[in-house]
């Protein structure tokens, strides 16, 4: 079985008109997603000082098209006015079943007090938190996306389950640490194994630090269709990068052995 655990979905109206990004539609994420993932994560994301407002509404409404195969996360700005009553009714009223946030995007600090009342309540409801982590843009604040601010809320949540996107962008050695370290976090590598030099690095550390039943398959749509993604994944088995390829068994268990379960226990 194949699990897809972030894919993204948005549509023109969602984007700053002139922001540039790419095909993220329902109609495309049917075709290059549906088609290829037995089951996949839908997220949604609220970063409006960049450019970007997907209403967790309309990924809810997407989500319940695809019945027991996907699964919807929703998003709030911990800073926002009313985000725990909207992070309480998409979880309890839209059924999204996780948490998407983007401090550099969102423009929080992890540590905030409004941040502590986010987790706090998605602790409450039993859901995973998603941590975007990425340099973001000129005007994005890099020090909110350092994942040693992550070590607190995991060492004060033991219990949710946390995702650190991107393979923790740009800092792989700390997210390997970090899974290693606590029980309830996992990371993936979504947009990372394009960078193939970075990608097989991170690899290689997950592999000394025995983290490698911790990574999960990710391909980031629309970054990278999930046939693509899986293509570039499938490059490190090889001697195309004329370094010691990495086990073909670990890069197929990544694949095909990472089932919803570990985060949604009743999948």
């Amino acid at each position: 079985m194949i699990v897809d655990w972030m894919t993204n979905l948005w549509d023109r109206p969602h984007l700053r008109p002139d922001m540039e990004a790419r095909d993220a539609s329902p109609e495309r994420h049917r075709r290059d997603v549906v088609g290829v993932a037995d089951r996949f994560v839908v997220t949604t994301l609220e970063g409006r000082h960049l450019g970007i407002n997907v209403p967790n509404d309309y990924v809810a409404s997407y989500v319940r098209e695809h019945g027991d195969r996907a699964i919807g996360l929703a998003t709030v700005n911990p800073r926002a006015p009313g985000a725990e009553a909207e992070l309480r009714r998409a979880v309890t009223e839209l059924g999204l079943r996780g948490l998407k946030l983007a401090p550099t995007f969102q423009d929080f600090d992890p540590w905030c007090e409004e941040a502590w009342r986010i987790y706090e309540l998605a602790d409450s409801l039993g859901i995973p938190i998603y941590w975007h982590q990425s340099s973001g843009g000129a005007q994005a604040p890099l020090e909110y996306a350092d994942p040693l601010k992550l070590d607190r809320v995991a060492r004060t949540y033991p219990n949710m389950k946390m995702i650190l996107e991107h393979f923790a962008l740009p800092w792989g050695n700390i997210g390997v640490a970090l899974v290693r370290k606590h029980p309830n976090m996992y990371i993936d590598v979504c947009a990372r194994v394009v960078r193939q030099w970075d990608m097989y690095n991170c690899l290689r550390l997950a592999m000394d630090y025995g983290v490698t039943d911790k990574v999960l398959f990710a391909s980031d749509f629309p970054i990278q269709t999930p046939e693509e993604a899986l293509a570039s994944l499938r490059v490190f088995a090889t001697d195309a990068l004329n370094m010691p390829p990495i086990p073909s068994d670990i890069i197929e268990a990544i694949i095909h052995d990472r089932p919803l379960s570990l985060v949604w226990p009743e999948d």
